[in-house]
Order: C-alpha cells, then structure tokens, then sequence
C-alpha cells in the first residue's frame, strides 16, 4: 500500500532468521503507546489522530483493483511518526503524523461495481472471530458474514477512546466486552462528550454512534467519516488545552 496515512513497508528477509520487515522509522511508537502515559489528548488533537487513520482507512477501503480491509484496528496498530529532532511528546500530542501498521490479519477483495452496498461487494462476506476484542465488531464475535464495516465499528473503538481518555467498556475484560457488544447491543457510556458540551463535540459523539451502531449497512463510510472530521476540526479553537493528571487515573480532556 502507498498512502501518507499507512506505514510504507520496503522490503522483508525471509530466508533465513532474524526474519524481518523493513518499514519506514515510526519514531513516535503507536497509540496503545500512548494511551499508557498519564496525559490525555486534547480533543483538537484527539481528532487530528482520527482523521489521520480515516484518511489512511478511505484509502484502503477504495484501493484499486483491489480494496483492503484491515481487520485488527487498535491502538497498537496505528503508528505515530514525525521529525527526529523532536521528542516523542511533540510527535504524538503535537505534530507527528498518525499511519496505520500491521496488515498480517487483512484481506483484499473484488469489486462489484453494480452492488448498492458502497464501495465492497456486499455479497463476498468472511466469517471468523479475527482481531482484537476489545475493538472487534459485534457480528465477527457471533460468526457472522462481514465485510468493510467491521473496520468501521473498530475504528468507533478507537475514537472513543482518544476522546474519553479511558478504555472502552472500561472495567470489563476483552472477552467480555465483546461478548456484551455482540450479545447485549452494549455500548461504552460518554463521559467527555455528555452533559452541557460544543456543538463539534457533539457531533463528534454521534459520529461514534453511527460508526458502532448493530446494523453494519447503516454505518457510515470512511470517505464519509473523514468529511465529517473535517469538518468538526475546523470548529475546534486552536487553543483547546488539556490539563494534566498524577496517579493511575487519566486526565480530563478539554
């Protein structure tokens, strides 16, 4: 793959051991990276980080001839990359450039050009529990037929959580918290984004919404969710702040 959103691999010895992949120098590590430290993101850049992995994901989901789908999006698969003569602090909350990593579990698929699903072929599905569960859809945890809206569910997981500064369907353990998404309709509950809160706020939650809702057809697509970023980015002061946090609990987001 060749876009600005996703790490560009060049190369691989597989003769012999070490094996290795050869990628470009992701010098801000990922997100999951990131997520572990004690400062949250400011929404500003909370959403920067999401329209960079929407932009790398529309990508994907249109690629000719054939489209991508990722299949395992996480924290830990979304990359941060920038300047060497900044520090990682400055590349993940600042200006580093957000890629997504790791295509061992993804797939390539035809294109129906007189389907009215999108830009996949709704007929060609895939069944498997495959990827993380924290972040996987409803109907792969239930063995169901899949296809692109799986990314799309995952990625809500993740926006989320660069949003609210917490886990999703935090407190639960991964098995669960899939078992009650695909079971129980389950949702994570808002935090940030309830009560009084900006219009680009709330617009930023019914985004989530419709990325996680039940029905995969209804979901929006990534060219759509990148224009919506968009969007809600140009309401966003330049000046918005986050304050930080000691002790194991994780900072409010402004």
């Amino acid at each position: 793959v060749h876009h600005p959103n996703a790490v560009q691999f060049f190369g691989a010895c597989s003769k012999r051991e070490p094996y290795i992949l050869v990628t470009e120098l992701m010098n801000g590590g990922s997100l999951a990276d990131a997520f572990q430290g004690l400062q949250a993101f400011p929404f500003r850049r909370a959403i920067q980080i999401a329209l960079d992995a929407a932009r790398g994901l529309a990508y994907l989901h249109n690629r000719r001839p054939s489209p991508i789908i990722h299949r395992d999006l996480k924290p830990g698969n979304l990359m941060f990359t920038g300047s060497p003569y900044q520090s990682r602090h400055e590349i993940i909350f600042k200006t580093g450039v957000c890629k997504l990593a790791d295509f061992g579990l993804s797939k390539t698929l035809p294109v129906n050009r007189h389907a009215d699903f999108g830009y996949l072929d709704s007929k060609y599905r895939m069944t498997g529990e495959t990827g993380s569960y924290r972040y996987m859809a409803p109907e792969v945890f239930r063995h169901e037929p899949y296809n692109s809206s799986v990314d799309v569910y995952s990625y809500s997981m993740i926006l989320y959580q660069l949003v609210e500064g917490s886990h999703p369907f935090a407190g639960m353990d991964p098995i669960s918290a899939a078992k009650n998404a695909a079971m129980a309709d389950l949702r994570p509950s808002f935090v940030q984004l309830s009560g009084t809160i900006p219009a680009y706020k709330r617009e930023a939650r019914e985004l989530i919404e419709n990325c996680w809702r039940p029905n995969p057809e209804l979901r929006p697509a990534f060219e759509s969710i990148v224009v919506t970023l968009e969007s809600i980015l140009a309401k966003v002061p330049a000046t918005n702040r986050s304050s930080s946090a000691s002790g194991g609990g994780c900072c409010s987001i402004a």
